[in-house]
């Protein structure tokens, strides 16, 4: 859960609100079906169940079922080659970003013993917390695509069960877009039927605003649940939910000015430009919790709360490197007295 470091621990409630979702809160024997697929599951072989089953547990977003979401849409290569040029493409591109984003942490004077002595710096190098969430991203992005790469090319799968993790970056001019569009899609179904399930529950008007904010708070609170704080006690609490506040401000602010001569003379490109500045400001406010180099740009948490435990992982990484000097240092007279054909024993 969100209070724990360890990281079994949040994967298994990811597990268990999984289970929820096929096991209590539908029928999915009779409710999850593959795309052509008329009869319901029940009326299959065994060996045709059991692969059924695998496939809705392995297909967390659901491709391929009735209930797969159409956003991001499926790569529309015709050919495997095609396919592998495509991702290779872009999994170069995503490393170059991740790169990029990389050597900007690392520009960061705040990742070291001696802070600096102008203070002022603080606060901009908190402009580089979405860095944090970039270099996440990257790296998820990535790893499904190289995944992809595999199963496709061992013709497990085909290209269409493989779209995107999450939309483009540039998409997510506001918050709302960033999480529904942009970020990954794999908690969405498990969330939204949670959602709808305690708003039946606690017997909520359909289609009314207070049902919408109950609805949006919840679908967070559930990713709370899945998450893991390994920086900061209950960072994620504060992180997820603070998410559902600047949607629901930027929808008071932009419901009154949409229709003002303002906002009609203002260009659809400036528009998306404005709006990404809104949420590059808003994610820096609110993901400190979760990095350790914003932490260390805040004077009460920065650098007792973020950067020691930097610096005991480097110290850890640098004892791991004098275990292995020391174990070559060993083994290196051992293989030469092996090849000259000198035994030790």
């Amino acid at each position: 859960m969100s209070v724990t470091e360890v990281g079994w621990s949040f994967r298994s409630s990811t597990l268990i609100l999984f289970a929820f979702c096929n096991l209590l809160l539908s029928n999915a024997l009779e409710d999850l079906r593959l795309v052509g697929q008329k009869e319901a599951i029940t009326n299959k072989s065994f060996l045709t169940r059991l692969k059924w089953a695998i496939l809705v547990w392995g297909k967390r977003r659901g491709i391929g079922f009735t209930h797969e979401r159409g956003n991001p849409p499926k790569p529309m290569h015709k050919t495997r080659m095609l396919f592998f040029l495509w991702q290779f493409r872009s999994i170069l591109l995503h490393a170059l970003i991740y790169d990029v984003n990389g050597m900007i942490l690392r520009a960061s004077l705040y990742y070291a013993r001696v802070l600096p002595e102008v203070q002022g710096l603080q606060r901009l190098w908190r402009l580089a917390g979405v860095c944090h969430a970039v270099s996440v991203c990257g790296v998820m992005n990535m790893q499904v695509k190289v995944l992809s790469l595999v199963f496709v090319g061992l013709d497990i799968s085909s290209p269409a069960d493989w779209p995107d993790l999450g939309g483009w970056l540039l998409d997510g001019w506001t918050l709302r877009r960033m999480w529904g569009r942009v970020w990954h899609q794999i908690m969405r179904q498990p969330c939204t039927m949670h959602t709808e399930f305690f708003a039946r529950k606690v017997r909520l008007t359909p289609k009314t605003w207070s049902t919408a904010i109950f609805k949006l708070f919840t679908n967070y609170v559930s990713d709370v649940y899945c998450s893991g704080s390994f920086t900061k006690p209950i960072g994620t609490v504060y992180f997820f939910l603070m998410q559902p506040v600047g949607i629901v401000i930027e929808e008071t602010v932009m419901s009154p000015v949409h229709d003002t001569a303002l906002a009609q003379n203002i260009s659809p490109r400036l528009g998306k430009i404005i709006g990404g500045f809104w949420v590059l400001l808003w994610m820096n406010a609110t993901i400190w919790p979760l990095d350790r180099l914003s932490q260390a740009t805040y004077p009460v948490v920065g650098h007792h709360a973020g950067i020691q435990h930097h610096f005991r992982a480097l110290e850890w990484r640098m004892d791991a490197n004098e275990a292995c000097d020391l174990v070559m240092t060993i083994w290196e007279p051992l293989k030469m007295d092996r090849n000259n054909g000198v035994n030790r024993s």
